[in-house]
């Protein structure tokens, strides 16, 4: 019997989602380029039967993914779920599409910043290297996930940013006003 694994599409800004691809390696949850655009895949969607169970979970990560990745590199674009993919181990890919409109942002790319020392070692340090701790943290904090959830908002509102303050109020034990 063949093993199989899944993927999702993701959409989004190219920018970003390189970033994300440099910081997001983990087999648990990790970005990668595939031709020209990139996929999600994470241990979570393994036990998963169906490309729509698949997508259901994809979107509740991607959620936390696009709001750290605004809030971390300033991004612009959110960050969306396209096609399913199931991976055979040769290779072949079985296809789900869910149809919606999506609208892609070109920006600049930042640079990866590598930081020598008088000592030899270096130091690298790329935009969404805290991203990776960011998104398994919003999977089991309800409040993290709510104030990445509503940071995904674009442009961002006053209503939008006061519940973002009154979750942090809360996380902090303090009553916002």
């Amino acid at each position: 019997m063949s093993e199989m694994h899944w993927e999702t599409q993701l959409a989004g800004d190219p920018t970003d989602l390189a970033m994300l691809a440099e910081a997001l390696t983990d087999p648990a949850l990790a970005v990668a380029a595939r031709g020209d655009g990139y996929v999600l895949s994470s241990t979570d969607f393994e036990a998963l039967a169906s490309a729509g169970a698949v997508r259901d979970r994809a979107k509740e990560i991607v959620t936390a993914l696009s709001g750290s990745a605004r809030l971390e590199l300033g991004a612009h674009v959110s960050i969306e779920v396209g096609a399913v993919y199931r991976v055979h181990d040769d290779g072949r890919r079985d296809v789900t599409v869910f149809p919606e409109p999506a609208v892609l942002h070109w920006r600049g790319l930042p640079v990866t910043v590598i930081v020598g020392t008088a000592g030899g070692t270096s130091q690298v340090h790329r935009p969404a290297d805290p991203i990776s701790a960011w998104v398994p943290l919003a999977q089991s904090d309800p409040r993290v996930a709510k104030a990445l959830r509503l940071r995904n908002h674009d442009p961002l509102k006053w209503v939008e940013l006061y519940r973002i303050y009154e979750v942090l109020a809360d996380d902090m034990g303090a009553q916002p006003g």
